[in-house]
């Protein structure tokens, strides 16, 4: 009977630490935004700064939180090969690419099948 309870609790434990992960995880530019905070608090700590000063700096990060998102999302594109680049910057861009008359009459932009089965260069 004790083992039994043993590996229940064990089965129970290794369940709560996956809920746990995974929740914690689902919003990984939230997560990296409180690792910031938990860092700048760290450092408010650890130089003694005034609290004037901290609380400036806390501001700052909270008002640059949506730039700190765009620029882990831009990571990712940056690791990708030019050809690569310039798919996901077409799909992403297309509203707005195929409503500047600049734009008008380029293959790329008006979703031609040939251009989208080339295959990406590396």
């Amino acid at each position: 009977l004790m083992i039994i309870l043993f590996f229940g609790a064990l089965i129970w434990v290794y369940v709560t630490a996956k809920v746990v992960d995974v929740i914690s995880n689902a919003n990984p530019e939230l997560t990296a935004f409180r690792n910031t905070m938990d860092n700048l608090n760290r450092f408010i700590a650890f130089n003694k700064l005034p609290t004037e000063l901290s609380q400036r700096l806390r501001e700052y990060y909270y008002a640059t939180k949506h730039i700190q998102a765009a620029e882990a999302r831009a990571q990712i594109t940056n690791g990708l090969s030019p050809a690569l680049q310039e798919e996901v910057a077409l799909l992403l861009n297309k509203k707005w690419l195929r409503e500047a008359p600049f734009f008008n009459g380029l293959r790329m932009l008006v979703g031609d099948d040939d251009y989208k089965d080339m295959p990406p260069e590396v």
